[in-house]
């Protein structure tokens, strides 16, 4: 990352500009120094673009927030320009986080259901999923007899 930092552009007009951010130099080796803000009082590394993919999976994987709760956990470890704009993008095009989380709840009317004279006329079968594993299994079958409801 360090070398990655010393030809990154945009690290360079950061440091110019008037953001209000307070890079030092942290030396990590005889060799090798990481530019960090300093101005929050947490030592955050700026992060070059080509990094900026690995950071964001590396905090989102662990639990898959939504792009707000991502946004803050990595701003509070690390910097870059586009930090809340790439995170948005990336949590828009996690593939885990398409396929588990709903992002529109439909709703559906409430359905007119005739009186039951006697057990076991009318049995409601649905399913929860998906659970976590359970001697292979992931899913499972509930159902109810209308009249004891």
């Amino acid at each position: 990352m360090t070398k990655e930092q010393e030809s990154d552009n945009c690290l360079e007009s950061l440091m110019r500009s008037f953001s209000g951010l307070e890079f030092n130099s942290i030396k990590l080796s005889s060799r090798a120094k990481l530019m960090c803000d300093v101005s929050t009082g947490t030592i955050r590394p700026y992060v070059p673009e080509t990094f900026r993919k690995i950071v964001f999976d590396s905090i989102h994987s662990l639990s898959h927030p939504d792009g707000k709760t991502t946004v803050k956990l990595i701003k509070d470890r690390f910097i870059w320009p586009t930090l809340q704009k790439d995170c948005h993008q990336f949590s828009k095009n996690c593939i885990a986080c398409q396929s588990y989380k709903i992002s529109r709840h439909p709703k559906s009317s409430v359905g007119q259901f005739l009186l039951v004279s006697a057990g076991f006329k009318h049995i409601l079968f649905d399913t929860i999923r998906p659970l976590p594993s359970a001697d292979g299994f992931h899913y499972c079958l509930t159902c109810a007899d209308r009249y004891s409801m």
